[in-house]
């Protein structure tokens, strides 16, 4: 996003004599040009008003003002080349005064181009902070390349150097790495040069020869004076080294290996932060990317330890413990409380904390660290737009106030005159300009604030009167009243099953320390219980649980050892029937919750889909290879579960995620149906399976069917029966029951002809049968997508449907095709959507998901013919589609909308919390509300909001359709 132009129609006082000056140093022919050019002299006008010091060095090289403003190169951004070429100038002869002088005055005439394309507002900030960062990237490329040459000429190379490397890097942290360099940043470096086994004690061999370590310090001496020291010219950028290993105690530059013992020894929490941005920036590219490499494991762990975390937190304190300077300073807008640090560590902390199981989030800039947290689901996608905005806008601001002098500022002026002329520089113009930019100011900083309060903070302590009881010891009405006060609804009947546990899950061993460990588990376990909605629930699946666990006491060290395990466990327990099934089923599950990747919040499908390829390469036995696969779809099932219950998952991130999973199992299990049949001596030909329903929609829950249609590409008798044997082995693979647990329900009944047609029909068959299908059966083909197989002729046969669908042969008077509908949906809700009285189906009963779906539906076959943008398979974007061309009012829209998403949401909950599934599954208040606590927008949910909402949307389905009850 590019910045505002700066206002010019009051310029601040002295901005007219230092543009008159600058265009009293030009001849007179060069001055008629470039007034004739009123976007040039603009350029000119808002550099000379907005940075006194730039002004002034327009006035004494009017070789600048020629090169930016006459010949109008100010119109194209800054380039890497144009710097390097520039930065060969004067020759290798050329000493360090001239190698300084050069290095100065091509940076700041770059600082004059980049000020002018921002201040005219041709530049987005992300071409400002490059630009920036390019000239301090060029000069540290030319300082590293003239000082090698230099030393080299008087010491002679490190040995076992090539001809072409230096063995020496200079790597960019901070601004300089996330390449979002101010107008007067500190650069923060670190010097690291190549370290072989003898190189501490090995000598340069040439006419001064010195050690290795002392050639590459001498280097870096160099290369820190070429930016750093203040000439009569100035300076390129201030230089920091604080941050190599060591700090300030360390040396000035360091040996690969010195650097990366440190980093795996010695390092400090803050050091991971530090080492986030970090990038080669100059000198050997390969040594500096090695180093990266070689670090990642230090930074991004797959796992937070505890230590870990205490020290972020231990930095968050100290940001807020950080006391503001005098009143008298003004406003540090990167400092103080909603600045640009606080940004910055909110988005550096997440990095910490999920980049080691999320390598999409290893961004070194900020905003696009943001965005990938948001496209990521950790931050939702109006924090992160909000966040954005506050940089964005603290950064721009803070570019106005450093132009002035050039000097290291991020403080507001207390003077209205001088706030006056900050906001003329922000873009805003007339008198209340400093109210605006200071309302807008204030507007960012409470977001950012906001955001960096709830940034890790510390869970409520319990008082120590409430620490964890030894409920194993109390007797068994002291246990009673334990539990509760714990709020178990039943403490008897709980009380008698803990008593069963601790007495027969004890006796199972001899051994006084593992009897130790199993009672101190099964305590923790029910209190843990406490703090889920349904301890009483909970604690009987707990039990099953257990029990199933038998006596391999294995399970209760782990437990013991993996506390975060425990509360998990718990979790599921005491919350989802669905999810304590599947561990009860298959307790070996249990397993899945130790691996890092549980804790991942969203998995690209790409990387389910590689771990899963890796996990059956090279299993021949098809049994086995079945039984992994069932084993590798509940680990994720249990994740995705876990995650959703702990309120990480947003609903499209669930739907996303199963819906993927069910994709990559369809996939493998295509690919081993393939090679049964194969191994049978059967030409096995091209197939594609084909998703519809949720799976085709991509709206899948925890407990969906797969509905899918199997298609080959030949019409040969005897090709189609082998397709078919390679479809019944596929069903067979997701849906036996297996020791490893449950699999998929598949159902093929929406192919040509239902049950009673064969399980694969080729293409011209498809085409075919369709020619004459039913209405109902072309609005199942909306939801028609390719999910496996061969994507080519999948690609076909959707496009066949399209024609189906949206051809104008299939075209029907709006009012019968109203009625087919709405008569479809009466029977659907008579034989399988009406609920017991009390309950509540929120898929086919009146005015559920369904009734959303047959009013997006109908839409789509109306009007799909002619607008091509409706033709989705999902029912929400189908919504804004609708929407946004006019089919549906705008306020109708969003509502409806608003109100499919939350029937998806409390009806996802609901299934994952109860067990049930399926078409007829109906719901009461109880559950309403056990699911309204998970939180989400299910909260404040109830049974009356559920009643308005279902009542909305059938007036909406009334009002398309016609009818209804």
């Amino acid at each position: 996003m590019a910045a505002k132009p700066m206002d010019i129609q009051e310029l601040p006082a002295g901005a007219e004599r230092r543009l008159t000056e600058a265009l009293e140093a030009l001849t007179a022919d060069e001055r008629v040009a470039l007034t004739a050019d009123s976007s040039a002299v603009g350029a000119l006008t808002r550099v000379c008003a907005a940075s006194p010091v730039l002004g002034r060095n327009l006035a004494v090289r009017p070789e600048w003002t020629r090169e930016l403003f006459v010949e109008s190169g100010f119109t194209r951004p800054t380039s890497r080349r144009d710097l390097d070429q520039a930065l060969a100038r004067p020759g290798p002869e050329a000493d360090e005064a001239e190698v300084l002088a050069r290095l100065r005055d091509v940076s700041r005439v770059e600082m004059v181009r980049i000020a002018a394309r921002d201040l005219s507002g041709l530049a987005s900030l992300q071409e400002t902070t490059g630009g920036l960062s390019d000239v301090a990237e060029a000069a540290l490329a030319t300082a590293v390349r003239r000082g090698f040459a230099r030393l080299k000429a008087v010491h002679g190379p490190p040995p076992g150097l090539a001809e072409d490397q230096s063995g020496f890097v200079v790597l960019g942290l901070g601004k300089l790495g996330g390449r979002e360099l101010n107008f007067s940043s500190d650069v923060d470096l670190v010097y690291l040069y190549q370290s072989g086994d003898d190189h501490s004690a090995a000598a340069t061999p040439g006419p001064q020869p010195v050690s290795v370590p002392r050639f590459y310090d001498s280097l870096g001496r160099f290369v820190t004076r070429c930016l750093g020291e203040l000439t009569d010219r100035g300076l390129v950028f201030r230089i920091d080294l604080d941050l190599r290993p060591g700090g300030k105690d360390g040396a000035l530059t360091q040996s690969l290996a010195g650097a990366e013992a440190h980093y795996l020894y010695h390092a400090r929490g803050w050091e991971r932060m530090a080492l986030l941005k970090a990038r080669p920036v100059a000198g050997d590219q390969g040594l500096g990317e090695r180093f990266v490499e070689a670090v990642t494991p230090f930074v991004f762990r797959r796992s937070l330890d505890f230590t870990a975390l205490e020290e972020i937190r231990d930095l968050k304190g100290r940001y807020e413990a950080r006391r503001r300077g005098p009143v008298d300073r003004g406003l540090d807008i990167k400092l103080d409380p909603g600045g640009i640090r606080q940004i910055e560590f909110f988005v550096q902390t997440l990095q910490i904390i999920f980049g080691g199981r999320m390598p999409e989030l290893r961004r070194r800039d900020t905003l696009g660290a943001l965005r990938a947290l948001a496209d990521s689901g950790i931050i939702e996608l109006t924090t992160a737009g909000r966040l954005e905005a506050a940089y964005e806008f603290l950064r721009h601001l803070e570019h106005r106030l450093q132009m002035v002098g050039l000097g290291q500022t991020q403080l507001l002026p207390l003077q209205e005159d001088e706030l006056m002329a900050l906001a003329f520089r922000m873009g805003l113009g007339g008198p209340g300009a400093a109210a605006d930019l200071a309302a807008e100011l204030g507007s960012h900083r409470a977001v950012v604030a906001a955001q960096f309060k709830n940034l890790l903070a510390s869970p409520r302590e319990a008082p120590a009167e409430e620490a964890e009881e030894d409920l194993a010891g109390l007797d068994p009405d002291a246990l009673r009243q334990a539990l509760a006060r714990l709020d178990y609804a039943q403490p008897e009947a709980a009380r008698d099953r803990l008593g069963r546990l601790f007495a027969d899950r004890v006796l199972m061993t001899r051994d006084q320390q593992r009897q130790g460990v199993v009672r101190s588990v099964v305590n923790a376990l029910a209190t843990r219980l406490a703090d889920t909605p349904d301890p009483d629930r909970g604690l009987v699946f707990a039990e099953r649980y257990l029990e199933a666990v038998g006596r391999r006491t294995g399970l209760y060290v782990l437990l013991f050892e993996n506390p975060e395990v425990l509360r998990l466990l718990a979790r599921v327990c005491g919350t989802s029937a669905h999810l304590s099934g599947l561990l009860i089923k298959n307790p070996g599950l249990l397993d899945a919750l130790i691996d890092p990747r549980a804790a991942t919040v969203k998995r690209q499908k790409r990387e389910v889909q590689r771990e899963l390829r890796d996990l059956l390469a090279g299993v021949d036995d098809p049994e086995e290879a079945m039984g992994y696969l069932r084993r590798f779809v509940n680990d994720e099932r249990l994740r995705i579960g876990v995650r959703d219950l702990m309120g990480d998952l947003a609903l499209p991130m669930v739907a996303g995620q199963t819906t993927h999973l069910a994709e990559v199992s369809l996939e493998a299990a295509l690919g081993l149906a393939r090679g049964m049949v194969a191994r049978t001596g059967r030409r096995v030909p091209a197939m594609a399976v084909l998703g519809l329903g949720k799976l085709g929609g991509a709206e899948m829950g925890h407990l969906s069917d797969l509905d899918v249609l199997f298609i080959c590409r030949e019409n040969d008798p005897n090709v189609v029966e082998t397709a078919v044997k390679v479809s019944q082995r596929l069903i067979t693979i997701l849906s036996l029951p297996v020791p490893e647990g449950p699999g998929y329900e598949l159902d093929a009944r929406l192919r040509p002809s239902g049950t009673f047609g064969p399980l694969v029909v080729s293409l011209d068959s498809f085409i075919h049968y369709h020619r004459t299908s039913a209405p109902w059966e072309r609005q199942a083909l909306i939801k028609l997508r390719v999910v496996a197989g061969n994507r080519r002729l999948g690609a076909r046969v959707v496009e066949a449907a399209h024609r189906v669908v949206y051809g104008q042969e299939a075209e029907l008077d709006p009012a019968e095709l109203a009625r087919r509908m709405h008569d479809l949906r009466g029977r659907m809700v008579a034989e399988r959507g009406r609920a017991p009285v009390g309950k509540y189906n929120l898929k086919l009963g009146w005015g559920g998901l369904v009734d959303v779906e047959f009013v997006v539906q109908y839409l789509q076959l109306l009007h799909g013919g002619r607008e091509k943008g409706l033709r989705t398979p999902h029912t929400r974007r189908a919504i804004q589609a609708l929407t946004s061309r006019g089919r549906i009012e705008r306020a109708v829209g969003r509502r409806l909308g608003e109100d499919f998403h939350f029937l998806r949401v409390l009806d996802q909950r609901l299934r994952l919390i109860t067990g049930r599934g399926g078409d007829t599954a109906a719901f009461d208040g109880r559950e309403i509300r056990l699911a309204a606590r998970l939180g989400g927008v299910l909260e404040g949910g109830d049974e009356l909001k559920v009643d308005r909402v279902l009542g909305r949307v059938h007036r909406v389905y009334g009002r398309v359709l016609g009818g209804g009850e």
